[in-house]
């Protein structure tokens, strides 16, 4: 087997733009862990100007690269310093380097090779050192061809949820937004609210609570902190489950998870004080239709905690009627719980054949 380093292979692109927007600005923050990709960013910076990034460069997150946020991307646009880029040179793909960097192995020689402790950085010079398998374009297409087939499935699973998440989230806004719910032509209105809601804070049907530190390394259950998935663990603290983050950037972005999930301290949890009401989607759609970011506070950055949430005040509907939603959306519910189910697998799948396929242990 022969390699080359990575700096034989692909450079740090270093140009700068000016052209800056929501959907084509990418920072740390905004990239998901574990290969996930990215999300639309929630903020945009001060400065005039941020690192330039075009189609088909790989950016990688360099702020604690054992989250692995790496993307290949699929637009031009621009990305704050704590992203690399790197550009391929000739004869090597894109998309075959993409995947070199996305093994196990590279992560964890970054992770290595960092510096820094609470908040550790890749070292770019470091990175480049990494060892590349020199493999002819024709070997590079069969292998990005192989791994390609589980990403594309992937991401149509990705689509398909998001459609179904969409749908339920329609219903919630017909019927507890715009008060078009079942016969909602004979309901009697009282200050232009449906009458038997009730004007309460969240407090006095919801419960918060504080997620505690990671236990332990792992790769069986979701660690979900203030931006999503940020790891996993072999431990769980909870399930079917609301989860809030707490702190930065996606303080306030709300998540719901079906299956056994850590709550780390970057995030709170919301669930029902009593048992005697099914109302999990409810609850869920409630939270994220409040737009929790509104009522975070803190200085240096910021921050939703369990005070700002109990004071907020809605108006709940009747239980009968949160029950008729619940049951209207359980089965989108459970096909999105099977896509993701599949989406794990498949992932699965492609991350034991990568390091197989890299070291030749498995042609092509």
């Amino acid at each position: 087997m022969v390699y080359k380093r990575l700096s034989d292979c692909a450079d740090y692109r270093n140009e700068r733009t000016a052209s800056i927007d929501f959907e084509t600005y990418i920072t740390t923050d905004n990239m998901l862990p574990n290969r996930g990709g990215i999300t639309t960013s929630e903020s945009l910076p001060d400065a005039k100007t941020v690192c330039k990034y075009l189609q088909r460069d790989i950016l990688l997150s360099n702020i604690r690269p054992y989250f692995k946020k790496i993307w290949l991307a699929n637009r031009n646009g621009g990305c704050s310093n704590d992203v690399l880029v790197l550009t391929a040179k000739e004869p090597f793909s894109p998309e075959f380097l993409y995947y070199v960097l996305s093994d196990n192995n590279f992560f964890n020689y970054d992770t290595v090779t960092s510096k820094g402790t609470k908040m550790p950085r890749g070292t770019p010079s470091a990175i480049m050192k990494y060892l590349v398998p020199d493999y002819g374009p024709e070997k590079q297409s069969g292998i990005v061809s192989i791994l390609s087939a589980y990403d594309n499935l992937i991401e149509t699973n990705n689509k398909r949820i998001k459609v179904l998440e969409q749908m339920a989230e329609n219903l919630y806004k017909e019927w507890f937004v715009h008060f078009r719910f079942p016969r909602y032509e004979t309901a009697e209105l009282e200050n232009g609210i449906p009458k038997g809601f009730t004007l309460c804070h969240l407090s006095d049907f919801l419960s918060f609570g504080s997620g505690k530190p990671k236990p332990s390394e792992g790769s069986l259950f979701p660690v979900y902190g203030g931006n999503g998935i940020a790891d996993w663990c072999n431990k769980h603290n909870s399930e079917n489950i609301i989860i809030i983050g707490r702190v930065g950037a996606y303080s306030g972005s709300v998540y719901y998870e079906p299956e056994k999930c850590w709550i780390s301290d970057n995030a709170l949890y919301a669930k029902r004080i009593t048992d005697d009401i099914d109302s999990i989607y409810y609850d869920f759609y409630l939270l994220r239709s409040l737009k929790l970011n509104k009522f975070q506070g803190g200085t240096g950055q910021p921050l939703v905690t369990q005070g700002m949430l109990s004071k907020i005040k809605v108006y709940l509907p009747t239980v009968e009627l949160i029950e008729k939603y619940c049951k209207f959306v359980k089965p989108i519910f459970t096909e999105i719980n099977k896509l993701n189910q599949q989406k794990v697998n498949l992932a699965k799948q492609r991350d034991l054949l990568l390091p197989r396929l890299m070291s030749g242990k498995l042609e092509v």
